[in-house]
């Protein structure tokens, strides 16, 4: 059968008769692929819901937000800055994303600015 002499609704409807006569319906993999994925998803779903009470538990949230309190508390000047920064590091580094020179800030915040 030559196919450059098809039309495009021809090819399709031939392509989807051969593809019929090849289907063997949706691939099932053994019992034990069954069971190693169902063990796997077990884990991640209960680890993450302990991990959750867990953090709960521990104030987490009331951590995080005394520990960013302080650390913009201490490096008030670098968040200041931020707007003079953004553009400076863009203007040397363009193809860099503002995200990025963001980040940097915050990363070198926490590193000086200890909580």
């Amino acid at each position: 059968m030559e196919l450059n002499a098809m039309s495009t609704p021809q090819f399709l409807a031939w392509l989807e008769g051969e593809i019929q006569l090849h289907d063997k319906g949706k691939v099932i993999p053994p019992e034990r692929i069954l069971q190693d994925r169902l063990d796997q998803s077990l884990r991640d779903k209960l680890g993450q819901k302990i991990t959750a009470e867990l953090l709960a538990q521990q104030h987490y949230e009331d951590q995080v937000a005394e520990a960013v309190r302080q650390v913009k508390e201490r490096c008030s000047d670098s968040q200041a800055r931020l707007a003079e920064t953004v553009p400076e590091e863009l203007g040397q580094e363009p193809v860099r994303h503002w995200k990025d020179v963001v980040e940097a800030v915050s990363e070198e915040m926490i590193k000086n600015c200890r909580f």
